[in-house]
């Protein structure tokens, strides 16, 4: 349960990392992902994406028994985006670089959602779990 709880929190910075760096500086990003043409707003978009998907990750981080649902909806989304990125790059709408950006997040969360969801299910597990920040709401 441990591991899980530091990779979902670890996740969480990252995308909270990447939602900043796509929000706050989309120029940079544009520059930095070689997709000049793009326009700046699909890039805050896709940070405010990136952020939503930072507070599921903390949601499962600090309630594991409780987040399955949260868990089931990301790995629908990590598989769809990469399938929505390759449609867009064959359109000519995205450069090989935020191709390889994009896919790179979805199918690097994928197997941590999956072994998961196989923990949930598989794995005897105690009937109440001690939250380790108590943000939501649970006390320590």
């Amino acid at each position: 349960m441990r591991f899980f709880r530091i990779s979902y929190w670890c996740a969480f910075l990252v995308h909270l990392g990447l939602s900043g760096w796509l929000c706050l500086t989309p120029e940079m990003a544009r520059m930095q992902l070689g997709d000049l043409s793009l326009p700046l707003i699909y890039l805050q978009e896709h940070g405010l994406f990136l952020f939503m998907q930072a507070c599921a990750y903390a949601y499962v981080a600090e309630r594991p028994a409780k987040s399955i649902p949260v868990v089931a909806l990301a790995c629908i989304v990590n598989v769809c985006l990469p399938l929505f990125a390759l449609s867009a790059y064959s359109r000519g709408d995205l450069g090989t670089h935020h191709l390889a950006f994009q896919m790179a997040g979805s199918l690097i969360m994928l197997p941590f959602l999956a072994a998961y969801i196989g923990w949930f299910y598989h794995v005897p597990r105690p009937k109440n779990f001690m939250p380790l920040l108590g943000i939501f709401g649970e006390r320590k």
